[in-house]
C-alpha cells in the first residue's frame, strides 16, 4: 500500500501539472502556428503532438522517474502511457480551437463569400439550391477483416445561388457561387456473387440520390466551411463536369446544431481524452510490479 500512495505521490501527481503545462504549450503553438499566422494548416495532426510531448516528457518526467527509489524496467514502461495521455487530447485541441476562434458571419446573399477573409462558420439569409444541377462522387473500399464487405460512400454537392433567377441564367454550370456537400455512405456484402453485387451497388446508388431528391436542403442553422484537405471527394464531385473553371470550390456541410453546442462537445472532447489517458497512466502505475 505504501508502494502505490508513494507512486502516485512522486510520479502521477507531478505528472499531472506537466501534462497540463505542455498541453498548453501544443495549444498556444496550434493557434499561433495555424490560427493566428496561417503558416501551416493542420488537421488531425498526430506527428507534431508526438514530438512536443516526448521532449516534455523526457526533460521533466523521465528524471523523476529515474530518481524514484521503487523505479523498475517495468515501471519505466509506463512512460509510454503518460505519453500517450499527453498525446491524446492535442487531436481534439485541433477542431476545439479552430471552434472556439472561428467566428460566425452572417450572409445577406451567398455572392457576399469572397467580401470577407475565409472562415469556417457561415449564415445565410438569402439563398436558393437547385437540385437539378447535383454533382456526384463515389467511393468504394473493401472493409472487414476477410474483405468480406464493400464500403461505399457517394459523396454529394448541389450549387448555392443567390436566387431563383440567378440559377437559371445560361451557363448555370458555372453560377454557383459555393456548393452544398452531403454523404450517403453505404454498405454491400462481397462474397456475393458479381451479378447479385452489381445490383446491391446500384442499389446503393440509386437510394442516395432517393435520399438527396427527398432531403430538405434548406433545414440547418448555419454551414461549415471544409479546408481543401477534408473536402478532397466533394471537390471531385464538382469537378465531374468539364464545364467548371479552375477556381477553388468553396464547400459547406450543413448542420442544426448549435454552434454553441459544437464548441462544448469539443472541449467535452479534450477533457475526457485527458481524463481516460491519465487514468490508463495511474492504473499502470498501480498494477505494474516492483521488479
Amino acid at each position: 500500500m505504501n508502494q502505490i500512495v508513494s507512486r502516485i505521490k512522486f510520479l502521477f501527481i507531478p505528472f499531472l501539472p506537466i501534462a497540463v503545462l505542455a498541453i498548453s504549450t501544443y495549444s498556444f503553438l496550434f493557434w499561433l502556428i495555424c490560427v493566428r499566422l496561417k503558416i501551416l494548416n493542420l488537421r488531425d495532426d498526430i506527428g507534431s503532438p508526438m514530438v512536443l510531448m516526448l521532449v516534455f516528457v523526457l526533460a521533466l518526467l523521465l528524471p523523476r522517474f529515474k530518481r524514484f527509489s521503487n523505479t523498475s524496467p517495468a515501471l519505466m514502461s509506463s512512460l509510454f502511457m503518460a505519453w500517450g495521455a499527453m498525446v491524446a487530447p492535442c487531436i481534439p485541441i485541433q477542431s476545439y480551437i479552430k471552434a472556439v476562434t472561428a467566428k460566425l458571419i452572417v450572409l445577406d446573399h451567398v455572392s457576399q463569400f469572397n467580401d470577407y477573409p475565409p472562415d469556417y462558420y457561415y449564415q445565410l439569409k438569402n439563398f436558393y439550391i437547385d437540385k437539378q444541377f447535383t454533382r456526384f462522387k463515389t467511393t468504394v473500399k473493401v472493409s472487414g477483416k476477410r474483405h468480406d464487405y464493400l464500403a461505399i460512400n457517394i459523396f454529394a454537392v448541389t450549387p448555392l445561388f443567390d436566387n431563383s433567377g440567378a440559377a437559371g441564367i445560361a451557363n448555370t454550370e458555372k453560377s454557383g457561387i459555393a456548393w452544398l456537400g452531403a454523404e450517403y455512405p453505404a454498405v454491400i456484402d462481397n462474397k456475393s456473387p458479381q451479378p447479385e453485387k452489381d445490383e446491391q451497388y446500384r442499389a446503393a446508388i440509386e437510394e442516395g440520390k432517393l435520399n438527396l431528391q427527398n432531403k430538405n436542403l434548406y433545414d440547418f442553422k448555419y454551414l461549415v466551411r471544409l479546408e481543401p484537405a477534408e473536402s478532397e471527394n466533394y471537390i471531385a464531385a464538382v469537378r465531374s463536369k468539364d464545364s467548371l473553371n479552375d477556381a477553388q470550390p468553396v464547400i459547406f456541410l450543413p448542420t442544426d446544431i448549435s454552434l454553441d453546442d459544437v464548441r462544448k462537445d469539443k472541449l467535452f472532447s479534450v477533457f475526457l481524452a485527458f481524463g481516460l489517458g491519465s487514468l490508463v497512466f495511474l492504473i499502470a502505475l498501480i498494477i505494474t510490479p516492483k521488479k
